[in-house]
């Protein structure tokens, strides 16, 4: 006998998965699964024996460095052949029994109670302005979900052990000879008088009005959690989250990239030629915005701090203002006279190199 081919694994196994293979196993030839066989309380030994030694790293060092026929022989390992099932339940495995690692399946720890799970959270997206996210805004909306039944907080009423598994939470079947019991749903205990408030259920359906900080700067990625807000657990089990994202709406002129914004705002040929003070709008109010001689088409103006909040500190973004140049249509007579004439003084765009560039 081999101790990792009793387990099914590698010598290069973690004890995680060393742990694994053990419950699986042990749950597949447990007495109580089992009680005419005894191939398979042999089995449930054999397995038992190979994990206290595997699950010991001094033991299992001493056992890789010798053997296994060395190591049995030597008294350094164990043998579980002569010992009952009380005293095997109460091994010691690195500080745990036998029936902490297997989770209760053993006679004596069965537990008569549903095992507790915690609630789901709820997701939830919000729809939240341009102006929230500049400002912030406490947000208020009805939220469907489950609360602990107040009458019988949470039971569901009076239980008794499932008399299908016998309150073992699981039966004969599946890929490893076992699996959860669909009478109780491998809840261990079955309603004997069901709560009539919620139908043996433990929660109840309600909706509740929540109320919601959603802070300056937050974008499609936020997300705020509300602890506790989200669905009932079970048996005692803690209650899920409410995780709200946003959903963040467009501006007509904004355009954002992070914390910053930019705006694109039109002036004419002469402004951009000549230069000139404008007014443009910003989140916080309208600001003046000097227009330099000679301004491009695209070029860029800096306004610091007229962007967005950082969520996590750290200041406001910048309101970035690109120039669009719009050229006049001309409709007055004499217009394009004069136009030319202002032409003649400036040398025409050299557009050679262009065109040496250009060829293929």
């Amino acid at each position: 006998m081999n101790y990792y081919e009793v387990l099914g694994v590698s010598k290069t196994a973690s004890q995680e998965e060393i742990k694994k293979a053990y419950r699986l196993l042990a749950r597949k030839y447990h007495p109580d699964v089992n009680k005419s066989d005894k191939d398979a309380e042999t089995k449930f030994k054999e397995v038992s024996e190979a994990y206290a030694t595997l699950s010991d790293p001094d033991k299992k060092a001493q056992y890789d460095a010798v053997g296994h026929d060395a190591f049995t022989s030597s008294g350094q390992g164990y043998n579980f052949n002569n010992m009952n099932f009380e005293d095997l339940k109460n091994f010691n495995f690195g500080g745990f029994s036998m029936d902490d690692i297997l989770g209760g399946l053993f006679g004596g720890g069965r537990k008569k109670r549903r095992a507790s799970s915690n609630g789901e959270d709820i997701h939830y997206k919000l729809r939240v302005s341009f102006s929230d996210v500049i400002h912030g805004k406490v947000c208020e909306f009805d939220l469907n979900r489950t609360k602990s039944c107040p009458k019988c907080k949470g039971e569901g009423g009076a239980r008794i052990p499932c008399p299908v598994c016998e309150g073992m939470g699981y039966t004969k079947g599946g890929a490893f000879g076992m699996e959860r019991c669909k009478h109780c749903n491998g809840a261990q205990t079955i309603p004997k008088n069901q709560c009539t408030v919620c139908g043996g259920k433990g929660v109840v359906h309600v909706t509740e009005h929540i109320r919601v900080n959603i802070p300056a700067g937050v974008d499609a990625s936020s997300k705020v959690r509300l602890a506790g807000k989200g669905n009932a657990g079970l048996n005692g089990g803690g209650d899920g989250d409410l995780i709200i994202t946003p959903i963040i709406e467009t501006h007509p002129i904004y355009t954002r990239n992070g914390a910053d914004l930019s705006l694109t705002v039109d002036i004419d040929i002469f402004e951009a030629a000549l230069g000139a003070k404008i007014t443009v709008p910003t989140p916080y109010g309208p600001v003046n915005l000097n227009i330099p001689p000679a301004t491009q088409e695209g070029q860029k103006f800096r306004l610091k701090g007229k962007g967005i909040p950082r969520t996590r500190g750290g200041g406001v973004g910048d309101l970035y203002v690109l120039a669009h140049i719009i050229v006049p249509k001309l409709t007055k007579d004499g217009d394009a006279a004069r136009l030319s004439e202002i032409k003649a003084h400036y040398p025409e765009p050299d557009r050679e190199k262009l065109l040496k560039r250009g060829a293929v």
